[in-house]
């Protein structure tokens, strides 16, 4: 007499069901996805109460895959910047006066990001001494290094938006009146 055989199913059933439960987690993370990215923009207060329970869900997974770039920066009501400006003293007595970010700069992007790091001056004043004094003395030394001056003045330029009334009267967006300055100190181009 002989044993009976076990019994398996046909390889072809076997991955049939493998192919059905990968279609169905691919299918639900692609949901997923596109939810986050939705969700991202529409959580940013003000907002509904609905899409900040689903950022709660959906927040973890955007930030670690870098999906939430930042859109409160832009919406909905973005607020004013920060810009450097900056007085540089040669050592023949002659000055030179910038501002970064500067206009002029190319490409593009440059620009951006000496944008976002003057935009970072906005918290100064919420910065321990030691951590404030080093942000300053990094904006000097690079200054003083690109222009190769002997003294450089840190100037913090606050610039306001102007309302929507004030813009739809007449107002400009570089009227002086909305700009707003701090000497932020005066460093010696030796000391770096």
């Amino acid at each position: 007499m002989s044993e009976p055989l076990e019994h398996s199913p046909p390889p072809h059933q076997s991955k049939s069901w493998l192919r059905w439960l990968g279609f169905f987690v691919l299918n639900c993370w692609l949901v997923f996805h596109l939810v986050a990215i939705f969700i991202s923009p529409l959580s940013v207060e003000p907002s509904a109460p609905i899409a900040q329970n689903m950022w709660r869900v959906t927040g973890p997974y955007a930030q670690a895959i870098y999906m939430n770039h930042g859109y409160h920066f832009f919406a909905p009501n973005p607020g004013g910047s920060t810009l450097l400006g900056y007085e540089l003293e040669f050592e023949d007595g002659t000055t030179q006066q910038g501002m970064l970010p500067d206009k002029e700069i190319w490409p593009r992007l440059l620009y951006h990001r000496h944008f976002m790091l003057t935009g970072h001056l906005d918290s100064l004043d919420f910065f321990d001494e030691e951590y404030r004094n080093a942000l300053l003395t990094s904006y000097a030394e690079a200054l003083c290094t690109e222009h190769q001056a002997e003294k450089v003045t840190l100037i913090r330029v606050q610039h306001d938006v102007p309302s929507l009334e004030r813009f739809l009267a007449g107002g400009r967006l570089t009227d002086q009146d909305l700009y707003a300055e701090e000497t932020l100190g005066t460093f010696s181009c030796d000391d770096f």
